[in-house]
């Protein structure tokens, strides 16, 4: 991408991720996608729907969305920029999971072609032509620059996805009873495993090496350092029920 254009594209994109993300914390549209069973799929299947192991009914509902997608949800006519907003709120519905489930299996790489063998994969690469970020060609997607920008700040969508567990009982919050904790552990307000995902994401790339600079500069202690560091990640580990790593 030309060294130019670089700033104003990553503007652009970064201004379609936030109206995609604060989309999806729209509380009354995520009860309408819940009641028309949308979040089933968004929520819980998607990965599976698009790696291969989903149902064709399934892979239909999905394509049935991004069908509306392409027709712009069939909304009204409405005053220009209040149109794009509802229009990329909407998009972020599909967009935001997409995103998720293919940059976490590291699908999507920049100069590398995405083999849309599946029917999943197609519908996925359908959505992410939606904004241009995907070029479609036959069997196969390729990445536009734009794409590789919406890629590098797809950590980003993980953060509406840890909420869906809420935003999807928003009317029953509001206006129905609220729901008796069953007493069992089970967690019902954010996706845990995918929140500790992104906060680990985060430090990972924001604080981690000024961290470990900072135990292994002489002005901090090593071995305080790396207990405290091992002991976080025993702890994230423990809450994932996975393997911690060590320093």
């Amino acid at each position: 991408m030309a060294e130019t254009t670089a700033p104003a594209l990553t503007v652009r994109v970064w201004d379609l991720v936030c109206r995609h993300i604060d989309g999806v914390m729209v509380g009354s549209t995520m009860a309408a996608l819940e009641q028309r069973g949308a979040l089933k799929i968004l929520a819980g299947r998607l990965d599976e729907i698009i790696f291969g192991g989903g149902a064709p009914s399934a892979v239909r509902r999905l394509d049935s969305f991004t069908d509306l997608m392409r027709r712009e949800w069939d909304l009204p006519a409405l005053p220009g920029q209040l149109r794009h907003q509802v229009l990329t709120h909407l998009d972020g519905h599909l967009l935001a999971p997409v995103m998720v489930a293919l940059t976490r299996r590291d699908a999507l790489a920049a100069g590398a072609d995405l083999v849309l063998d599946r029917p999943g994969l197609r519908s996925a690469a359908q959505i992410l032509a939606g904004p241009g970020w995907v070029r479609l060609a036959g069997d196969r997607a390729s990445l536009t620059a734009e794409g590789e920008v919406a890629v590098a700040m797809a950590r980003q969508y993980r953060y509406p996805m840890v909420y869906l567990p809420l935003l999807r009982r928003v009317p029953a919050l509001l206006f129905g009873d609220l729901p008796q904790d069953a007493g069992n552990g089970a967690e019902t307000h954010l996706d845990r495993e995918l929140d500790i995902s992104f906060s680990g994401d985060v430090f990972a790339a924001v604080c981690r090496t000024p961290f470990l600079d900072y135990c292994q500069s002489g002005t901090g202690d090593i071995a305080s350092c790396r207990y405290a560091w091992n002991a976080s990640e025993w702890f994230a580990g423990w809450l994932c029920k996975s393997a911690r790593p060590s320093i």
